[in-house]
């Protein structure tokens, strides 16, 4: 019988990577999702090699953490990749995505105990939790190991933002609060935390990842990607420590597969500083204009980061990912394409993957850190961009509806104003989509609080439409009934009595 084993965030970039390398293995795979509802999502896992006979889907969300048990039960391992990237404001549990996340993990763990079958636990935690900085924020230690904890105490940091402090500080307690699970006697489990680099590579989604955003940030313009990642990580770490998404997924695995495995891992294959990432691009791909604003940088004495302890269990990151002509830079970087206008024609929209060479189809492919669009329908920067065009364009015409039907004077009062309220909405949406922008660097649509505010306008816009020319039609028939009145008066004195 195949072993069994949980992947919570099973729709995320690692977590569809390496729900598919697993099922390629031959496990059998529970992946969560928070939505079951969410047919992209759902599509995709059920799209995966083996999926129709080694794949079930669960719903569990990080906020209710319980829901988690059904998904662990039975399973011999569990891979912790899920972790909220916004705070539910509904929640009436955490005050915080702090809270959150690290109640989140003592759960997961506590069912991982509960179910008597879970032997190891796998967390995939990240390098920002691993800062070399000195506590009062004076300098580096001479190198970044796994013996290196971020301050808790927010230093003056002149990149930081609350998203990203918030983050940080979400993933360096949950690990904290993971690993004494190590120290429990009686809990016989095994904790391993898989303190990963920044991800780039291929990707099975149909959108380009956050991290792949971040990393090409120097050539999209995007404020966000630059500032709040690329140099948020250098300096907080001294570098920016990078893993290929198929290495690091190998990396997950292979703490799955020893026979016996706990404690804290670093898992990156190079660790340039944002001048070095920026001076590569523009060494290989003088093409692919680096953004005027992001060309100034100061020269920094970039800070190693030691992953000899993963490597001395067994495993290490290939050595291709550091090419020659090149020390410090990372293997997707070396391999944009030279005319990305001509890739779908070049690929003849398939690409092999690097998991068992078997194609997939309309499939966003991220190879060399850059997308392709060969699913035109598929929900990428291109579609994005066209979409706020047609909105902003479609303006236009709905003031000139409101002109005519005001001037005609034809439309119920409270429904008038409902028309004119709808404008309040696209008021709201054209900050709050540029807030999303920057301070969470994604769409308005991925941040719900945001998206929820913005569309209960919306809903207000409605209400008023519907009660206005519900009140119209009542209008409309009052008259009607009060004139059959007297007619039927008549009727009934005519009516001969017996």
């Amino acid at each position: 019988m195949a072993t069994k084993v949980c992947v919570t965030g099973g729709s995320g970039y690692i977590g569809s990577w390496l729900v598919r390398k697993l099922l390629v293995k031959g496990y059998t795979v529970h992946a969560t999702l928070r939505n079951l509802e969410d047919r992209s999502k759902v599509d995709l896992l059920n799209s995966l090699p083996n999926a129709d006979t080694n794949l079930v889907l669960f719903q569990a969300d990080i906020y209710n953490a319980h829901e988690f048990d059904d998904a662990i039960q039975g399973c011999e391992f569990v891979f912790h990749v899920a972790t909220p990237m916004q705070h539910d404001p509904k929640s009436s549990q955490y005050k915080d995505r702090v809270e959150a996340t690290v109640a989140g993990v003592r759960i997961i763990a506590d069912c991982c105990i509960k179910s008597q079958t879970v032997k190891r636990l796998i967390y995939t935690a990240t390098v920002l939790a691993s800062s070399p900085l000195n506590e009062d924020g004076s300098g580096y230690k001479s190198c970044m190991d796994e013996s290196c904890w971020t301050p808790s105490d927010h230093l003056p940091l002149t990149y930081a933002n609350d998203y990203v402090l918030e983050y940080t500080k979400a993933k360096t307690l949950a690990e904290k609060e993971l690993l004494i699970y190590n120290e429990m006697e009686d809990a016989k489990l095994e904790v391993v935390t898989l303190l990963s680099g920044l991800v780039a590579g291929e990707t099975i989604q149909s959108h380009l990842p956050l991290s792949v955003q971040v990393i090409l940030s120097p050539f999209t313009g995007n404020m966000f990607g630059y500032y709040q990642g690329l140099k948020f990580m250098e300096e907080v770490l001294g570098s920016v420590p990078l893993v290929d998404i198929d290495d690091v997924c190998e990396a997950h695995i292979f703490c799955m597969e020893n026979p016996s495995m706990k404690g804290r891992y670093l898992c990156a294959a190079a660790d340039p500083t944002v001048r070095e990432i920026k001076a590569c691009l523009e060494e290989n791909h003088p093409e692919f204009k680096i953004d005027e604003k992001f060309r100034e940088e100061a020269e920094i004495r970039g800070i190693k980061c030691d992953s000899s302890k993963l490597k001395e269990m067994g495993f290490e990151v290939p050595i291709s990912l550091i090419p020659v002509s090149y020390v410090g830079s990372c293997y997707f970087l070396q391999n944009l394409p030279r005319d990305p206008v001509r890739v779908g024609k070049d690929l003849n929209l398939t690409e092999k993957t690097r998991l068992g060479g078997c194609k997939r189809k309309k499939r966003v492919v991220c190879g060399a850190g850059l997308i392709f669009p060969v699913d035109p329908w598929a929900p990428n920067i291109d579609s994005q961009s066209i979409a706020s065009q047609l909105f902003a364009f479609s303006l236009f015409p709905y003031i000139g509806f409101l002109y005519y039907i005001t001037k005609s004077k034809s439309a119920p009062k409270l429904t008038l104003f409902g028309f004119y309220f709808l404008l309040a909405f696209v008021g709201a949406t054209i900050p709050a989509g540029i807030y999303a922008k920057v301070n969470y660097g994604t769409s308005l649509s991925n941040v719900d609080w945001l998206h929820g505010g913005a569309e209960s306008l919306l809903t207000l816009t409605n209400l008023f439409i519907v009660l206005g020319l519900r009140q119209a039609l009542r209008n409309e028939n009052a008259p009607k009934k009060s004139s059959s009145d007297p007619v039927s008066e008549i009727k009934e004195e005519k009516k001969p009595s017996v």
